[in-house]
């Protein structure tokens, strides 16, 4: 559960995974125009819209906020000037979020949601999503504010509840309006004790200590980016304009989390769960890890990277090694073995070609020069020889006194893109 909250303390959107969708959203955004799916100035404005400061949400009104603090690096708190204070969360574990408001607030609820699967709008769209169908009701059950959707599957639930000289406004999800309405209560009725027990927790970890920048990385990717599917962990782009994972983003994530904290048990939860998702969840067109996924699993775009072949395995090494937890290298270390003799069987003259870079864009010249960074690396990591490949990766993309972006048999591209972390790791990979 990961939401996003406006400057005004509202609701602008609250996501969940969904078996069918990959990820439902109790949403303030219009519907995207799916006849405008591949017009990329119509998919900027309207993930610049999601983006926007103004855009108007749902929630209660508190009057002009005054102030903005990060409780613990992590849980929204706004001072209004009517005297009211909200502090934001989502309780791990739930299916909602919450909302604590302390002073004057007008406990009607203003401005307008709407139940829907996530819009996922891409710049370089790889596949359409067939459209969803919708059959909406909404209503009122004593007290409690419902939406729900049987053709779409999800319901979701608004409850507003007393809570120590406070009220609380939880939003939550469900199977059904019962379910959804159940939750919501729970978490409302609930409110200031799991508001506690939240902050204690985040006060005792390991990074409460670490700078500004690095507690907000840290938090964003454990509470934002990160999704729980039945005993696996998606890793998603992000979880407001673009929630799909892609194996390459989800790698760097998760191996700064790694680095941050490797003995942490929710960073080894989480980590340890997208390495799950990745070799028993997530759908392998022929036996290849896909462009990019939706949270549940299915392949969205089924194109052909090389560098998304290669993430998973680095990640399962990587995470031996920092960890000193073998038991998952034990489980999935043929897996990525079988992997990486796939790979070099596809291999012409030594370089495998792929189908896009890693910016998602059809290529030209087929053989990518990060990527075959990253297999040289990956290829150590599993004890194998690497210094054929690094010797034929010096020859072949050496090109007018310095490395090509990539090449092929009609010549060379000159370029870099902020998607080749590889050569920026490079130096530092020997």
């Amino acid at each position: 559960m990961a939401g996003t909250l406006g400057a005004d303390g509202r609701w602008l959107t609250l996501g969940v995974a969904h078996p069918a969708h990959g990820r439902v959203v109790l949403t303030s955004a219009p519907r995207f125009d799916e006849t405008r799916r591949r017009d990329q100035s119509e998919v900027r404005r309207y993930r610049a819209a999601l983006a926007a400061r103004d855009r108007a949400g749902y929630g209660l009104d508190a009057g002009e906020a005054q102030g903005h603090e990060l409780l613990e690096a992590a849980l929204p708190r706004i001072r209004f000037g009517s005297g009211a204070e909200l502090t934001a969360f989502a309780p791990a574990g739930r299916r909602g979020a919450v909302q604590v408001i302390s002073g004057r607030v007008d406990p009607r609820l203003v401005g307008g949601l709407r139940l829907a699967r996530a819009a996922y709008t891409q710049l370089t769209e790889g596949g359409p999503l067939r459209p969803a169908r919708e059959a909406r009701k909404e209503g009122e059950l004593e007290g409690a504010r419902w939406i729900e959707d049987r053709d779409l599957g999800v319901a979701a639930a608004l409850v507003i509840a007393p809570a120590r000289g406070a009220i609380a406004l939880a939003a939550a999800f469900g199977r059904d309006r019962v379910d959804a309405i159940a939750e919501a209560r729970s978490l409302a009725g609930s409110a200031d004790m799991l508001l506690q027990r939240e902050l204690a927790a985040r006060a005792t970890v390991p990074w409460a200590a670490a700078t500004g920048p690095v507690q907000r990385a840290v938090v964003y990717a454990l509470d934002c980016a990160s999704c729980e599917v039945d005993g696996a962990v998606a890793i998603l782009a992000d979880h407001e304009i673009l929630p799909l994972v892609w194996t390459r983003d989800a790698y760097y994530v998760a191996r700064m989390l790694l680095a941050v904290a490797p003995g942490d048990a929710r960073v080894r939860s989480t980590v340890g769960g997208f390495l799950r998702w990745c070799f028993e969840r997530a759908e392998r067109p022929d036996g290849w890890w896909p462009r990019s996924s939706l949270a549940t699993g299915p392949a969205k775009d089924r194109a052909f990277q090389l560098d998304q072949q290669l993430y998973p395995p680095l990640l399962l090494a990587e995470h031996t090694r920092l960890t000193g937890d073998r038991s998952l290298l034990a489980r999935y270390g043929p897996q990525a073995e079988t992997v990486l003799d796939r790979l070099l069987g596809r291999a012409d003259g030594g370089l495998i070609a792929t189908a896009e870079t890693p910016a998602d864009d059809p290529l030209a010249e087929p053989f990518h020069f990060s990527s075959h960074l990253l297999l040289w690396r990956t290829l150590v990591a599993y004890g194998r020889d690497g210094d054929g490949l690094r010797a034929l990766i010096r020859d072949r993309f050496t090109r007018d006194g310095r490395f090509a972006y990539a090449i092929g048999p009609s010549g060379a591209r000159h370029y870099h893109d902020a998607n080749d972390i590889p050569t920026a790791l490079a130096p530092a990979w020997g």
